[in-house]
This record gives structure tokens, sequence and C-alpha cells, in this order.
């Protein structure tokens, strides 16, 4: 892994995750350490984090990937920091976060949408295209709302519209973000 051109290393890695990779592999050697050189985890470290930077909780699972986290250790247990879910690896506790984000959203979209108040639907801005006032509006249908878009799509234009009418058409709802 760290004899390839494409892996990233501690110090060619971009601003924060070198410096992030660095100190998450020094706390989780110190915490667990493991039954190999340190110095050999290290690239699977900073590809993990590295891969969080781009967005994505897992790599693939490569089997150089496989024969590094097995002989670390870091996946016994289940307070163990990495974990193999089919043919990816990833952060345990990222992976666990996304499955109960998951499981709360599919227990949501089983609940009736909240009765709003006919009267109290704000209107919506001009700026707002039809994709965007669609979204929006599938608020008073819908008890959960997925958006989704490349940089640029307006993304958060639609979001603040959902929300300023998330709270005028329900005063009491809880919104968490």
């Amino acid at each position: 892994m760290s004899d390839s051109p494409s892996t990233p290393s501690l110090s060619t890695a971009s601003a924060w995750p070198g410096p992030v990779s660095a100190g998450l592999h020094s706390a989780l050697c110190r915490r667990i350490p493991p039954a190999l050189p340190a110095v050999e985890l290290e690239p699977l470290t900073v590809e993990l984090v590295a891969a969080l930077e781009q967005g994505e909780l897992t790599l693939p699972l490569t089997s150089e990937r496989r024969r590094l986290a097995e002989a670390s250790g870091w996946l016994t247990g289940d307070d163990s920091p990495l974990l193999i879910q089919g043919d990816r690896i990833g952060w345990r506790r990222w992976l666990q976060a996304m499955e109960e984000v998951v499981e709360a959203l599919v227990s949501r979209c089983a609940l009736p949408p909240p009765d709003p108040d006919p009267l109290s639907a704000p209107a919506l801005p001009e700026t707002l295209n039809a994709e965007q006032r669609a979204a929006v509006c599938a608020l008073d249908h819908n008890s959960v709302v997925l958006l989704s878009g490349g940089p640029g799509t307006g993304k958060t234009s639609t979001v603040v519209e959902l929300l300023r009418r998330a709270e005028a058409r329900h005063p009491d709802l809880r919104i968490g973000l």
C-alpha cells in the first residue's frame, strides 16, 4: 500500500487529513497496541481518513487492507475502531451512526405527515426553480423529504425554504440538524 504512488501518506495528504491521520493513528496505537509495527498500519489510517475527507465512509476491502486490519487487532470487539461490511472497510462509529440515521429515517417514513395549518403556508420565493418548489411543497404531504444534488444545484436554498415552511406550518415541530 505505501509503495503505491497513489496511496496518501501523512506527509502528502491535504491540509487537515494529515494531522488528523497522524493524531488518530497515534491514539489508536496507544489505545489498542497493534500486533504488527505501527508504521505498517499508517497507510490504512491515512486512506480511511482521506476517504472521509472525500465524503466516503468506507473503502473497498483489498486483500492488503484486510490483512492489515486483521493483524492490527482493530476489528475485534464491540468497541473496535474498524468494521468490515461485505467488501468494504470503514470506521465503526461512522458506520454505526449512519445505520442509526437510516433506521430513524425508515421509521419516520412510516409515520403520517403532521397535519399542517392550511393557512400558514408561506409563499415560495420566485428564486426557486420548479424542482426546488416541488421539494419544498413535498413537506406538506410527506413525513420525510430527502434532497440530493451536485454542487451549485440549489440544495442550500431549498433547505432554507423547507425549514421556513416547516416552522410556519408546524410551530411545535422540533428540528434537529
